[in-house]
């Protein structure tokens, strides 16, 4: 009779092959998750740069079309976050099962 254990180790690597498998599809979709959301907020960021100026512009007008009318600028709040530089963004690369599968054999 043979043992359970035995067997047990015998499907052992067959068992690693699948969950890194698993892993490798799974880091892979992260991946482009994370690249959409780089993505996302690359163009949130332009659309306030461009909400902020033409803010800015609407006050220099209104302060020329009535130039006894005080604008007073009101700064925008801020989080108290900092953002990654867009370098960093720049490191993210494909993965390749080569990176998780070296090794295993």
């Amino acid at each position: 009779m043979v043992c359970p254990c035995i067997i047990s180790r015998c499907k052992f690597p067959e068992n690693l092959r699948e969950v890194n498998q698993q892993c490798i599809v799974r880091c892979a979709e992260i991946q482009g998750q994370l690249l959409n959301q780089v993505q996302e907020n690359k163009q949130l960021k332009e659309l306030t740069e461009s909400q902020r100026a033409h803010i800015e512009f609407l006050q220099k007008q209104i302060s020329l079309a009535d130039p006894d009318l005080q604008v007073h600028p009101v700064p925008s709040p801020e989080l108290g976050l900092v953002p990654p530089s867009s370098d960093s963004f720049s490191e993210v690369g494909e993965l390749s099962s080569t990176d998780f599968c070296s090794g295993i054999g």
